[in-house]
């Protein structure tokens, strides 16, 4: 889950941060 912050791209910092090509990508885990 990515957040548009003053035009950047932000991840939310709550959540697992995985790799995927070089990219931030937020991992939402459903238990």
């Amino acid at each position: 889950i990515k957040f548009i912050v003053d035009g950047m791209w932000r991840i939310d910092p709550l959540r697992t941060v995985l790799s995927n090509n070089g990219h931030e990508n937020n991992l939402l885990v459903v238990s």
